[in-house]
């Protein structure tokens, strides 16, 4: 990711900021399809919040997006010492998802004081936890992609800035050439008629 290199810990938390959010949102929808009843739940379970949270969401995942962006407009580095691979960035991004939906849950039921084993009512703990593995595989994938398309966008437009320098460039004059031509000038040049010198009588 980024050029193989460990991308800045302020991508990594935003993206998976933005990945819990959306993962929270499928989870329910996943566990409680119908939406009476995932409404009820929702609201008793301490998650009327939810609505103002999905802007900030958007914002952190545009963050990461862009950051991302800026980061392989450069380029592509193939030759730094720690490479960042595929499933490195799954599982940091796993984790950091997980962490956030099983802090969110808890707190979210203590707020309201709602029993802590309504946390695994109609499965949504497991489901949970398997659905912001899947959003953070997708959100590596969207971030991996739309940095090599940066980077070979830029490759591409460096090269077409490069080409008309090259085009423009004249060919050097032979020195001996130069010479042979300042003197064929310069033997050209007749020197003033002399102006003849009378004596007065």
């Amino acid at each position: 990711m980024y050029g193989h290199r460990r991308p800045p810990l302020s991508t990594l938390v935003t993206a998976a900021a933005f990945g819990a959010v959306a993962g929270h949102a499928l989870t329910y929808m996943v566990a409680i399809p119908d939406p009476v009843t995932r409404q009820l739940f929702l609201a008793a379970t301490g998650h009327g919040y939810l609505p103002a949270v999905v802007p900030a969401a958007l914002i952190l995942g545009i963050f990461a997006a862009l950051s991302t962006a800026i980061r392989h407009l450069g380029g592509a580095r193939e030759n730094s010492v720690e490479r960042w691979t595929w499933g490195r960035t799954i599982e940091t991004l796993g984790f950091l998802q997980c962490s956030i939906f099983l802090t969110q849950e808890t707190v979210e039921r203590v707020a309201v004081g709602a029993p802590s084993g309504t946390l695994f009512h109609d499965h949504v703990f497991p489901i949970g936890l398997l659905v912001q593995l899947g959003v953070a595989v997708v959100v590596t994938l969207v971030l991996f992609a739309l940095g090599r398309t940066v980077e070979a966008v830029a490759a591409a437009l460096s090269r077409r800035a490069a080409a008309p320098r090259e085009g423009r460039a004249f060919a050097p004059t032979p020195m001996s050439g130069l010479r042979s031509r300042l003197v064929a000038v310069a033997g050209s040049i007749r020197a003033p008629p002399a102006i003849a010198s009378f004596s007065l009588v």
